[in-house]
């Protein structure tokens, strides 16, 4: 336990050292593939006007579960998946809605859940409702959600009291395709696989891991990674090369932070491989800074 108290000093050190004032301009040019994407629109309060997008387009992870099993099971502990159903989010997104109105449950699910926020359901409780949408709001941020984006969003989530909801998504759910990382995806019974480029480039992770509120750089992953030129200009070490490190036959989709679930023991087997996956983490994320540097 020493050891990883020991990693996570020198990583918040090294976070605490990035210059956040760093402008994240990018070349917006990946956008200009012509990659399908479903349309949906908001008013200013954030009461959506029409969608394109039905919450049923996006299957339950469980579906892919069968030939992904150590994807599903890697997801399944990740923070993606308790994005909308662990205790504290909950209690957050209350006060929230209590501060707020309905706008504040908007603001949470637009990066929690955003297959409710882009379908037009905002609330997230489940009762009475169809089992399969049960089940895929409990996924949080799911398989489907992920694999059917097709463009960039390039920006970040800036934020006022006035403009609380301002996260683009550019995803084609519900087409039977799959987009992903892998060049040439062999063919498979059931679902048709396209290789898209946005999958290796760091920026598939925006909007949701850069956001100003009042002014305020409230959580600014994006700008501290991009401060490091060689981060930025030439994408030496994207995100995913550390959050989700090439394990074997496949990249592994724990998504692994500086985060354990707080609801079980320390010593609970899931913690300890969550455990296991953050010293990995940081272990990677010393040995590249000391490197780049």
């Amino acid at each position: 336990m020493k050891t990883f108290k020991y990693y996570f000093l020198i990583y918040f050190f090294l976070l605490s050292s990035c210059n956040k004032n760093v402008n994240n301009s990018t070349n917006d040019s990946v956008n200009d593939e012509p990659w399908p994407f479903k349309m949906y629109e908001f008013d200013s309060d954030g009461n959506i006007i029409f969608s394109e997008i039905n919450i049923l387009d996006f299957q339950p992870s469980r579906d892919c579960k069968n030939c992904h099993i150590e994807q599903y099971q890697e997801w399944k502990l990740s923070k993606h998946h308790s994005s909308i159903n662990n205790p504290i989010f909950q209690i957050q997104k209350n006060k929230a809605k209590e501060h707020f109105n309905d706008l504040g449950d908007r603001f949470c699910i637009q990066c929690h859940s955003p297959s409710l926020f882009i379908s037009g359901i905002y609330d997230t409780d489940t009762l009475g409702l169809d089992d399969n949408i049960k089940e895929i709001i409990d996924d949080g941020i799911g398989c489907d959600f992920c694999h059917s984006t097709t463009r960039l969003n390039t920006g970040s989530l800036v934020l006022d009291d006035y403009k609380l909801i301002d996260s683009d998504y550019y995803i084609n759910p519900g087409e039977g395709i799959k987009y992903g990382s892998i060049p040439n995806p062999e063919n498979n019974i059931f679902h048709e696989s396209k290789f898209n480029s946005i999958y290796q480039d760091s920026r598939v992770c925006l909007p949701c891991h850069n956001m100003v509120i009042r002014n305020v750089e409230a959580h600014m992953t994006m700008v501290e990674w991009a401060s490091d030129p060689l981060n930025v200009m030439a994408d030496n070490r994207n995100c995913q090369s550390c959050h989700m490190p090439f394990e074997g036959d496949h990249h592994n989709h724990m998504f692994s932070g500086i985060d354990i679930d707080l609801t079980k023991s320390i010593y609970h087997e899931e913690n300890q491989m969550r455990i296991q996956s953050i010293t990995q983490l940081l272990d990677t994320a010393v040995v590249s800074y000391f490197y780049n540097s």
